[in-house]
C-alpha cells in the first residue's frame, strides 16, 4: 500500500504541490561564510523540560520561519518562530497520531502526513486542517 510508506506518502504531498504549481523545498541549505563559528551565547528557542513531549519534526523554509512539530499524550501541535524572534505562534493539531515528518511549501502551506493513509494541508491563516490525499479511499 501506498500508503503505508512514509517517504512515498511525503514524496505524494510534494507531486501534489507541483501539480497546483506550487513549490517547495525539502529542505533549506543554509549558505554560511567560510569562517563561520558556533556561539556559545546563542539562544535556545527549543526546549522542554516535560519528559512526555517530543519534538519530533523540524523543519526550516527558504525564508528561515522554524517550524517544529511537538507530540505529546495528549496532543500534538507545530510552534513556528519567524526570522530571529524567540516567540512561536502555535498551530494545534487534534489528532494526536500525526508523527510522520511536515513539509511546508514555499507560500507557506503545512503538509502532514497523518500515517493513516491521509495527508492533510493547513487551511492559511487559521488552525483547521482539510484532507488533501486519502490512500484509504483509493
Amino acid at each position: 500500500m501506498l500508503g503505508s510508506n512514509n517517504f512515498n506518502a511525503m514524496l505524494v504531498a510534494f507531486l501534489l504541490l507541483l501539480k497546483n504549481e506550487t513549490s517547495a523545498s525539502p529542505f533549506n541549505q543554509p549558505k554560511f561564510c567560510p569562517t563561520v563559528k558556533w556561539n556559545r551565547d546563542a539562544t535556545t528557542f527549543v526546549m522542554s523540560n516535560v519528559s512526555e513531549v517530543t519534538a519530533d519534526t523540524i523543519f526550516i523554509d527558504t525564508n528561515n520561519m522554524i517550524h517544529v512539530k511537538f507530540t505529546d499524550l495528549e496532543k500534538s501541535r507545530i510552534l513556528v518562530w519567524h526570522g530571529n524572534s524567540t516567540y512561536s505562534v502555535t498551530i494545534p493539531v487534534e489528532d494526536v497520531s500525526i508523527v510522520a515528518p511536515i513539509l511546508i511549501s514555499d507560500v507557506g502551506e503545512i503538509y502532514v502526513d497523518r500515517l493513516d493513509g491521509q495527508i492533510i494541508k493547513q487551511i492559511p491563516n487559521t488552525n483547521e486542517f482539510v484532507s488533501v490525499k486519502d490512500f484509504k479511499a483509493s
